[in-house]
């Protein structure tokens, strides 16, 4: 687990991947017994892009409905990004740079749109699909953790080589 000599260490020190996915893993209990639905962040996402297009072809939301579910899924993408910005800085793991490299910022921009455009054919992100899958023993969840798995591999081999 986590050695833990003062406060502050527990911030700054690297947690063990048990640690986090105990963590990950009571958050997910606590997600499906307030929404009925496994943790995921990938359907927010996939609403707003929807309406969004609905408001640039129709000029407005139709058919869009605001209810407790989007609502909900809302604030969990914020959290994720909010949490993920906090955690990096407590870390004191966050730094902007100073010097932008356009090619690391379209391989970002191209890697996060496959990213995306993936999660939402494979009916979820690696939480909704594989975490929730695997927690409900889906097959499903398990297929994904094995493609996601694969797809990591192939990317790190493909940046090294772009690098």
């Amino acid at each position: 687990m986590i050695k833990q000599t003062n406060k502050s260490s527990f911030w700054r020190s690297n947690w063990s991947y048990y640690f986090g996915g105990a963590i990950l893993g009571l958050i997910n209990i606590i997600f499906i017994f307030l929404l009925d639905t496994p943790l995921g962040v990938i359907s927010f996402f996939y609403l707003v892009g929807r309406s969004g297009l609905s408001i640039f072809s129709s000029g407005s939301l139709n058919g869009i409905v605001v209810d407790e579910y989007i609502v909900s899924m809302t604030v969990i993408a914020v959290g994720v990004v909010f949490g993920s910005f906090l955690s990096g800085f407590l870390s004191k793991q966050f730094r902007l740079r100073k010097k932008f490299s356009y090619r690391r910022g379209l391989s970002a921009l191209l890697g996060g749109i496959f990213m995306g455009y993936g999660a939402y054919i494979a009916g979820g992100c690696n939480i909704g699909a594989m975490v929730g899958g695997i927690a409900s023993f889906s097959l499903h969840g398990w297929i994904f953790a094995i493609f996601m798995c694969t797809g990591v591999y192939v990317g790190g081999r493909l940046i090294k080589l772009i690098a």
